[in-house]
């Protein structure tokens, strides 16, 4: 599980946190670029093989350390908020824009099989026998 602050204003924040708040807001910026080229490959399937476009997990730490999650076998789901007051209008619009597109993404995800090597050891054998 992720939880992600929103973009911070640099005049919102203190001298000793602007370095933090660029990066956050780095992070969020190239997560928002990978949802983008994620949604744009909606109707291909979401390995990571199948891409016909460069999508820049490697970007930030944030989209490596979630890469799986938006785009690999899994199951994912995304929580947007919203204020509801006026003076948010602009982030809230932004927000639900960037809803919209990572709604669009539809991973296909399965269960993985659990193998051992005493499995994998017999079904070996059965392949090189000739029978």
């Amino acid at each position: 599980m992720v939880d992600l602050a929103g973009s911070e204003r640099l005049e919102n924040v203190g001298f000793d946190r602007i370095n933090e708040t660029c990066h956050i807001n780095t992070s969020l910026f190239t997560l928002s670029k990978v949802i983008k080229k994620l949604a744009e490959h909606k109707k291909y399937s979401l390995s990571f093989n199948n891409f016909r476009t460069h999508v820049p997990f490697r970007e930030s730490k944030l989209t490596q350390l979630i890469k799986n999650s938006l785009g690999g076998n899994s199951m994912t789901s995304i929580i947007c908020t919203i204020s509801p007051h006026k003076d948010h209008l602009p982030l809230s619009l932004q927000t639900l824009e960037f809803a919209k597109r990572a709604k669009s993404i539809k991973n296909s995800a399965m269960v993985n099989e659990v193998v051992d090597n005493h499995d994998l050891i017999q079904k070996y054998q059965k392949v090189s026998d000739p029978e």
